[in-house]
């Protein structure tokens, strides 16, 4: 079967001879894009490939797992309607994140796949991805995408209030739950976020303004985490609550990387203005209840009568005034003013 839609195809075995072009019109890249509703069907079949285009949601770093490297992205289409994109390798490491963001991205040659229940599509040898592709329609496409949000995440989630988590059977830890609530408190207390080894996936334990693993030696940037603690509220009650790092990433648009790494708030006790200004917001919550009862929210929407986000610019932040003092000779390091140098291993030096 061919990796492509279309009435001919072509079989280049050895024989043959290519000759250049001098036709100068002929578009470079071949577009045939899937709407949402027709990738599950695709899901039996590796063949044909799957081509797709939306607006750009949200752009992970590089994630390492089990050794494999890749990139995930979000995209909204049309039908407002989001997917998970999986990069993987290469394909990850040559996108281009930091231009990414709200922009129209086509994406071509994936597999659709099933992960956790969910549609998805992964990249294969044959992908291709542009970001703002040349293509006529395209201004066509920013204007659609211009003021489309995406679907609440409703399919799975079960309505309850915060007085009714008393009832709540924690031993179905991967349920979903939805609730609106207002954030009235973020916890100066706790640690804002946590890292892990980027080698040997192990938590990270700080040393003054380093990051230590105690399994193994790692030269390579940590991989950072939001973990902030909170109490959250609605008419029925109180209760605390954990917003990890996909509910972050809904809220502020920043990775907790580039908070820690580009903002310079290295310290976990210093909750950042850009987490602050969320304390009194009002959101709409999708979360689990762990067997501790721990409420660990891994989406968050703002209402839709909600005119801006409380979190839509970023507030310029003053480096972290604390002096590091160097106890080991084997650090990484990145300076303020520098991009991040990697020198050597057990210590990341922020």
């Amino acid at each position: 079967m061919p990796t492509v839609q279309h009435e001919a195809s072509l079989l280049i075995e050895k024989k043959v001879k290519l000759t250049p072009s001098q036709q100068h019109d002929i578009p470079r890249q071949y577009y045939n894009f899937a709407k949402y509703g027709d990738l599950k069907s695709r899901v039996e079949s590796r063949m044909p490939l799957t081509d797709y285009i939306g607006k750009t949601e949200y752009v992970s770093d590089m994630i390492t797992r089990k050794g494999i490297r890749m990139r995930k992205i979000r995209i909204l289409e049309e039908s407002r309607e989001t997917i998970e994109v999986t990069l993987w390798g290469d394909k990850g490491e040559d996108f281009q994140k930091e231009v990414a963001k709200d922009k129209i991205l086509a994406i071509t040659g994936t597999n659709v796949t099933i992960y956790n229940g969910r549609t998805q599509l992964e990249s294969t040898s044959a992908t291709t991805t542009a970001i703002n592709p040349d293509i006529p329609e395209l201004e066509t496409y920013i204007q659609r995408f211009k003021n489309l949000k995406a679907k609440p995440n409703e399919d799975t989630a079960t309505e309850i209030t915060i007085g009714d988590l008393t009832n709540v059977d924690v031993n179905q830890p991967t349920k979903q739950y939805r609730c609106t609530a207002r954030i009235i408190k973020i916890d100066p207390l706790r640690n804002w976020f946590f890292a892990k080894c980027p080698d040997c996936s192990g938590k990270l334990y700080s040393q003054r303004q380093t990051f230590a693993c105690g399994n193994c030696d790692f030269t390579d940037e940590p991989k950072f985490f939001y973990s902030v603690n909170t109490i959250v509220t609605d008419d029925t009650g109180t209760v605390e609550a954990v917003f990890f790092t996909n509910a972050m990433n809904d809220m502020l648009n920043i990775s907790c990387r580039d908070l820690v790494i580009t903002h310079r708030y290295t310290d976990q006790k210093i909750i950042p203005e850009q987490i602050r200004v969320l304390q009194g917001t009002t959101k709409v919550l999708y979360f689990n209840v762990r067997p501790d009862r721990t409420i660990a929210i891994n989406k968050a929407e703002n209402l839709e009568s909600a005119s801006t986000t409380a979190t839509s610019s970023l507030i310029p932040t003053t480096p972290n005034p604390k002096k590091y003092h160097e106890k080991r000779t084997t650090t990484t390091s990145i300076q303020p003013d520098k991009k991040q140098k990697t020198l050597g291993s057990h210590h990341y030096l922020l």
